[in-house]
């Protein structure tokens, strides 16, 4: 992969161009609906920080179940779509490598497709920092691309813009989160349900704290 320095921003910058066009396909979107209900009956009840938000609608979705819910995201672009269409959630900018709130504040954290824009010197220090901002027994799930190492890709709905994608198998992020002292709840994996989704399956993983 020819290295690009700041591939944070390579993303950010790609996701405020498409933000809209993102909105129009897939802030209505609940392809991951029975994964995410699996998530909410293994937390029950709590506070939900949402890491990687984008519009928000899966937000809104964890909301309208009795959630305590926060959105965070990086692109102000999907940001200023979701404090628009859901005025009653809690939304900030913030970076998932350095989440500036309460640590022990949240019963569980929900990742659906972030956590694989970072490049892999940054992940273990990401995970370490979800750690703290977990309470005893805390949940986690991520949503992630399936595969074998990192790539650049066009974007789908804009060629000339560019995203950044880090794979992962099920042995690694099960190995990565069992090594953080996350017990390994439930783990699948899903095709892709539509042409405009990125063509890799899905990880679907859910852990708790021990």
């Amino acid at each position: 992969m020819k290295k690009i320095k700041n591939l944070n921003k390579l993303v950010i910058d790609t996701y405020d161009v498409i933000a809209d066009r993102y909105n129009q396909e897939f802030g209505d979107d609940m392809s991951d609906k029975e994964y995410v209900d699996k998530f909410l009956e293994f937390v029950e009840k709590g506070k939900i920080l949402d890491v990687g938000c984008g519009v928000g609608n899966l937000t809104k979705y964890i909301n309208d179940n009795g959630f305590d819910v926060i959105g965070i995201d990086l692109s102000q672009g999907m940001l200023n779509i979701a404090k628009e269409r859901f005025k009653d959630i809690d939304f900030k900018i913030m970076d998932m490598t350095n989440i500036e709130l309460p640590k022990n504040s949240f019963d569980a954290l929900f990742v659906a497709y972030s956590l694989f824009y970072l490049p892999s010197d940054k992940i273990e220090g990401t995970i370490s920092g979800f750690v703290e901002l977990l309470k005893e027994k805390g949940k986690i799930m991520f949503i992630l691309q399936e595969g074998e190492g990192d790539i650049i890709i066009d974007e789908p709905f804009y060629p000339n813009k560019k995203l950044y994608i880090n794979y992962f198998t099920k042995e690694e992020i099960s190995n990565l989160l069992e090594s953080f002292g996350f017990k390994i709840l439930y783990l699948d994996t899903r095709c892709p349900k539509s042409d405009i989704e990125l063509k890799n399956n899905k990880i679907i993983i859910i852990a708790e704290l021990k």
